[in-house]
């Protein structure tokens, strides 16, 4: 099939992608496990309908976490043209975030269409890269100019748990020569990207105790502290008055060559006029090369709720971000270390960690990179981009080991407007569009180089 031909049938073919993913938007499908875990198995169920429908040899697998528990089912699939083709491995993820009713403009499980934009949870991370899987599918029937496997996973949204048992145990129907995660973010909207740098994550529960019982602030405050306000001090001893990260140990790298535009990122960002930007260094240096630290959980009384009491517990939750060139095992003991040794006010505390997942880098151009390079290049009729991304994608690393001869392609299906795990998630349907174009593209690019 020619380039021409492919972008003629894209344009017949898009509405349909477009449907699949409104489908897909409809069910509830969020991993975290205090929701209904019968919606996960019927998106599950709703993927390999999709795909027995095209006609692909699919099946629905699970795997068990390190510490036995049963992982979420996932869908596997392949379709196998010419065992002397290569192999495309297509990855994405069919759980979603839970959602917050309160601040979305529209429902997030009705798919709403706006301005040019699709609207509803998961219809960006990563529904959108579940859909362009499908509609490549559908496109090239029989006519796949390589052989494609599919994983399409279902707990990518609680850290991925079973993820490194599940490729060891189905290793086999996963072996591939070019694995495409598609889901990553673009450049910008008309500027595709590849990512081949991801910051890893380790994420920590901070326990402050300090007093044994609930007290009135009347009587006791002054020489008593409150646990909350000793870990508002824990806390502020992981940044300096700039807000740079000053823990020890902590790998830093130099800035990128280019940089991200200051506006572009306030607006994308929605970072409030006159308030400065966090930290030294370029954009793309801070969200790409150097360590970040957020709190992104804590527990106290509500304002409404609130009395005159000094809480004698606090808990907190940070989100440690790590840099290219160093472990998240490594990054995580030198913060657990700062923390422990920076107690504030002789308070008891506490250092729980809970999740880890390393960095990944592309060291090097591989022939999978610079076949998408062009097949994005000519899609968005605009260059493509090489970028890093500050978010995480840990199993990434666990698929450079179980399959080292593997070229791992991380590729955009969403823009800086699409607020993933925020509320009033969204694609812009064009840029959708592009990717849709650009996947097929970049299947009969790898074709022809490998």
């Amino acid at each position: 099939m020619e380039y021409q031909e492919i972008k003629d049938k894209v344009d017949k073919l898009f509405s349909q992608t477009v449907s699949d993913l409104e489908e897909k938007v409809k069910i509830p499908s969020i991993s975290k496990k205090t929701f209904d875990q019968k919606n996960v198995l019927q998106s599950a169920i709703w993927v390999k309908d999709k795909l027995d429908q095209l006609g692909i040899e699919t099946k629905i697998l699970k795997s068990t976490d390190a510490k036995g528990n049963e992982g979420a089912p996932a869908v596997v699939a392949k379709k196998e043209i010419d065992p002397n083709l290569p192999t495309v491995l297509l990855y994405a993820h069919h759980d979603v975030q839970p959602v917050n009713l309160e601040e979305w403009l529209s429902e997030p499980f009705s798919p709403t269409k706006k301005n040019g934009r699709l609207y509803g949870r998961g219809a960006a991370d990563d529904g959108a890269g579940l859909a362009i899987h499908i509609g490549v599918l559908r496109l090239f029937g029989d006519n796949l100019p390589v052989n494609v496997k599919l994983f399409i996973e279902g707990e990518e949204e609680i850290g991925s748990p079973s993820f490194a048992n599940f490729i060891k145990t189905y290793k086999d129907d996963l072996e591939a020569d070019v694995i495409v995660v598609a889901d990553s973010q673009n450049w910008a909207i008309g500027t595709p990207s590849i990512t081949t740098q991801l910051r890893g994550v380790c994420s920590m529960e901070l326990i402050l105790k300090i007093l044994d019982h609930p007290v009135h602030s009347g009587g006791y405050s002054g020489p008593c502290l409150d646990a909350l306000t000793a870990m508002c001090h824990w806390i502020s001893k992981l940044h300096d008055n700039k807000g740079n990260v000053i823990v020890p140990g902590l790998l830093s790298k130099e800035d990128p060559p280019f940089d991200y535009d200051e506006t572009s990122f306030r607006k994308d960002s929605g970072l409030l006029e006159g308030v400065p930007l966090a930290g030294d260094g370029n954009i793309t240096g801070k969200l790409w090369h150097k360590p970040s630290i957020s709190t992104i959980g804590l527990d106290a009384v509500d304002v409404d709720n609130s009395s005159n009491t000094l809480l004698p517990r606090c808990r907190a939750r940070i989100s440690l971000r790590v840099a290219p060139g160093q472990t998240a095992n490594e990054a995580g003991d030198a913060l657990k270390k700062y923390l422990l040794d920076n107690i504030p006010f002789g308070a008891k505390g506490e250092v729980n960690i809970l999740e880890k997942g390393n960095p990944f880098e592309n060291k090097s151009a591989s022939k999978a990179v610079q076949a998408a390079e062009e097949a994005f290049t000519m899609a968005w009729e605009n260059p493509c981009n090489l970028t890093g991304m500050g978010g995480s994608i840990p199993f990434t690393s666990d698929l450079q080991k179980v399959f080292p001869q593997a070229q791992i392609l991380i590729t955009g299906v969403e823009d800086p407007d699409s607020r993933a795990h925020s509320a009033n998630e969204s694609v812009d349907l064009e840029e959708l569009k592009k990717a849709y174009l650009g996947q097929c593209y970049m299947l009969k690019k790898i074709a022809e180089v490998f």
